[in-house]
C-alpha cells in the first residue's frame, strides 16, 4: 500500500464512480480497477460494491476511507512544510549561558526571536562556562555560550560578543580614583569573585600567580548580584564583566580597568562537532550572532 493507491481509492469513493475518478486522475479505468483490486487483495477485504450505476463503499471500505483521508491530509501537510520552510520554524533549543549574559544581552533578543518564530521553544540554562562546556560535550545542551579561548577541538565555535572585565571597588576604597590598576596592585586586597565553575575565576587566579602572589579569596559565588552587594558594602574587591555595571549601576561602586593581564570578556557560541544540530538550533544561533550588540562603550 502506498499514498498513491490511497489517493485513487479516496477519489473513487468521493465520485462514486470508477469512470469519473479515472478521468480526474488521468488514468485509464482498467488501470484504476487494477489498483483497487490489488489494494483489496493486500487488505483481504472488499472495499466497493455496485448499487445500480453507483460505486458504494462496503463497511470495511468506509473504515478505510475515514483513516485514509486523515493519512493523506497529514502526508500533504508534511510536503507543504518541507516546501515552505516551516519545518525550520518549529522545534526546541536548549542553550547554556552564564548568568550575566542572560540579564545583560538576551532578554530582548529571545523575545524578538520567539515573536518571529513562535514554534521554536528556547530553554536557557544558567551555569558557569566550565560546566557549560561539559554539558554541551555530553549532549545535555545543544549549544553553550562560554568565554574564549576554547582549547578543545571537539567544538564548533562562533564569535558572539566581546567586552572587558573590570576591577570593582567601593567608592571610598583607596583605589577608587585610579585610572587603571594591575593585579600587582591588588596583593593585599580581599577578593570576592565567581566560583571555580566560571572561566573568569581561573583567569584571575592565573593572573595573580603570574604577578607573584596567591590572591586572598574571601568569598566565591555563582551569583553576580551577591558579589556586587559585597563590593557595595566595602567587604572586598571583585573583577567582573563590565556589562553588569553598565546594565545595573551601583552608586557605591567604581569600575577601574585592569591592565597587564588577560581578563577580557570574549563570549563565543559552542556546539559539539560530531552531534546533529536541528534546524531550529541553527536558526537561533544565526539570529543571535546577527543581532547581539555590545553595550555602550564596549571594546
Amino acid at each position: 500500500m502506498d499514498i498513491k493507491q490511497l489517493n485513487y481509492f479516496i477519489q473513487i469513493a468521493q465520485d462514486q464512480s470508477y469512470s469519473v475518478a479515472a478521468k480526474k486522475l488521468y488514468i485509464s479505468q482498467p488501470a484504476l480497477s487494477k489498483v483497487v483490486k490489488n489494494l483489496e487483495q493486500e487488505l483481504g477485504v472488499k472495499l466497493f460494491y455496485f448499487a445500480g450505476r453507483k460505486t458504494k463503499l462496503t463497511d470495511e471500505g468506509s473504515l478505510l476511507f475515514e483513516k485514509a483521508q486523515k493519512l493523506v491530509e497529514d502526508f500533504n501537510g508534511i510536503l507543504s512544510m518541507s516546501g515552505s520552510g516551516s519545518v525550520m520554524e518549529a522545534g526546541h533549543v536548549a542553550m547554556g549561558i552564564p548568568p550575566i549574559l542572560g540579564s545583560c544581552f538576551l532578554v530582548d533578543l529571545v523575545m524578538a526571536f520567539q515573536k518571529q518564530y513562535p514554534g521554536i521553544d528556547i530553554n536557557l540554562v544558567e551555569k558557569g562556562a566550565h560546566v557549560l562546556q561539559q554539558d554541551v560535550f555530553m549532549g545535555l545542551l545543544d549549544i553553550g555560550c562560554v568565554l574564549a579561548p576554547i582549547y578543545s577541538n571537539q567544538f564548533d565555535i562562533m564569535p558572539l560578543v566581546r567586552d572587558q572585565s573590570m576591577l570593582l571597588v567601593h567608592r571610598e576604597h583607596p583605589l577608587a580614583q585610579a585610572e587603571s590598576v594591575t593585579l600587582d596592585d591588588l596583593k593585599e586586597e580581599r577578593f570576592v569573585i565567581f566560583n571555580e565553575d566560571f572561566t573568569l575565576h581561573h583567569k584571575i587566579l592565573a593572573g595573580c600567580r603570574d604577578a607573584g602572589f596567591e590572591p586572598n579569596i574571601a568569598v566565591t559565588s555563582s551569583q553576580w548580584d551577591f558579589l556586587l552587594e559585597l563590593v557595595s558594602q566595602n567587604y572586598g574587591v571583585s573583577i567582573l564583566p563590565r556589562p553588569i555595571l553598565v546594565k545595573y549601576r551601583q552608586p557605591n561602586i567604581r569600575l577601574i580597568p585592569v591592565t597587564g593581564c588577560d581578563v577580557e570578556w570574549d563570549f563565543v557560541l559552542i556546539s559539539r562537532k560530531d552531534r546533529y544540530m536541528s534546524s531550529a538550533c541553527r536558526r537561533f544561533m544565526e539570529y543571535l550572532c546577527a543581532n547581539i550588540k555590545p553595550l555602550p562603550d564596549a571594546i
